[in-house]
């Protein structure tokens, strides 16, 4: 039987006797992102969404999901160019099957992410000064629901 261990030492979740797998690291990205303290351990979490992308299996909603947050990641740590390369990525990707959700749930929260990545694209591509750019993501976002794409329009786009 397979053992993980979520230790806090330094908030780096740590394998034990685990079986390497897209969903083990998608799930030590998710949870080294959430108790992050530092920058490090936001690389830490990109490097575990890196080991993910490379184990997920095509069109999966974990494919899908580890583009999204690492491109989110990313532009956070300043990689604004990677970053929205990933959330086009993972945009782009139609999500078939998943391990971890229900299939119910698959559209509902790939939707959901795709507003949320075009939201970001959006105020990545305004940082730099991609003023036409940015104004297409937002009001994309804002077409797929994300209600602060719309804030945003009124804001960076004249």
């Amino acid at each position: 039987m397979e053992k993980i261990l979520l230790g806090l030492l330094g908030f780096v979740p740590l394998i034990v006797n685990a079986q390497k797998s897209d969903t083990t690291y998608y799930r030590l990205a998710i949870t080294t992102e959430k108790l992050a303290t530092s920058e490090s351990d936001l690389v830490k979490a990109v490097a575990y969404y890196t080991q993910a992308i490379s184990m997920c299996k095509e069109n999966s909603a974990e494919l899908h999901f580890s583009y999204a947050n690492r491109g989110q990641l990313k532009i956070q740590l300043g990689d604004r160019q990677s970053g929205i390369a990933d959330l086009v990525k993972s945009i782009s990707i139609k999500v078939v099957t998943s391990k971890i959700y229900w299939s119910k749930d698959i559209e509902y929260f790939t939707n959901e992410m795709n507003a949320i990545s075009y939201y970001q694209i959006g105020l990545a591509e305004s940082e730099l000064g991609m003023g036409q750019e940015s104004c297409i993501a937002f009001s994309r976002s804002g077409e797929l629901g994300y209600a602060g794409a719309y804030e945003a329009i009124r804001k960076y786009c004249k």
